[in-house]
């Protein structure tokens, strides 16, 4: 069954995490582990101007994991969208799907000395 949550973030809080969170108000979302992961993330940000400034962050910064080489099949499992002033995010990846991004980190990662 899926793990629900729900909470409010302080402003400066949201701020140290980035500033494209600066106006970062609440955060719901559920996390399910039973076939692999599972994650939706609702970001209610404080105006819907900010909103739009939040998704287009977020676009920038997967279009950079697209960049960086990662697979496209697991990138398509992503999906971002806003609604008003909330911006969301979801993820649901497979066993399969986890292993590939664990193989990938562990191909690029440093020589342990």
């Amino acid at each position: 069954r899926p793990i629900w949550f729900v909470g409010r973030v302080p402003t400066r809080a949201a701020i140290s995490l980035a500033p494209a969170l600066s106006g970062l108000q609440e955060v719901r979302g559920a996390l399910d582990l039973r076939d692999g992961l599972g994650v939706e993330l609702a970001l209610g940000m404080d105006t819907e101007e900010r909103a739009t400034a939040t998704l287009a962050e977020l676009r920038k910064q997967f279009d950079g994991l697209r960049a960086a080489g990662l697979p496209p099949a697991v990138l398509d499992r992503v999906a971002l969208g806003q609604s008003a002033a909330e911006v969301s995010v979801a993820v649901n990846l497979t066993m399969a799907e986890i292993s590939t991004l664990q193989a990938l980190s562990s191909a690029v990662a440093p020589a342990k000395p």
